[in-house]
């Protein structure tokens, strides 16, 4: 029991210090606006599946938020904020290339050289 209670406050504390950082959140609402455009076109496209959801976030959210929190956190050790940054940089070109599928998926008209953008880069 001992070893689960610490277990248990190691996750908590870094969850609580994670959702200090704004970065951090700013991650998690957006991940959240690209789950509810998401949601939205699988339902328009007849493709939702709920088991979906709870996959997406595990997808998305966990390992964004943990490689932001590693590059920050070692950013920081090393004297290198540029590097947390940078990985925020990549984060946020994944979620907007997401959100901008999605956008289209719903309908939402999205220039040409833009889609050929994003497929571009997803290979």
């Amino acid at each position: 029991m001992g070893q689960l209670l610490m277990v248990w406050d190691f996750v908590h504390n870094a969850i609580v210090f994670l959702w200090a950082m704004v970065s951090v959140q700013f991650i998690v609402y957006h991940v959240l606006l690209n789950l509810g455009v998401a949601l939205a076109a699988a339902i328009r496209t007849g493709e939702f599946k709920f088991y979906r959801v709870w996959e997406f976030l595990y997808r998305k959210l966990l390992p964004f938020v943990l490689v932001y929190g590693v590059a920050r956190g070692l950013g920081e050790t090393a004297n290198q904020g540029w590097l947390a940054v940078a990985v925020m940089g990549l984060i946020e070109m994944s979620l907007a290339a997401d959100l901008v599928e999605n956008l289209a998926r719903l309908g939402v008209p999205i220039p040409d050289a833009i889609l050929q953008l994003i497929d571009k880069s997803d290979r």
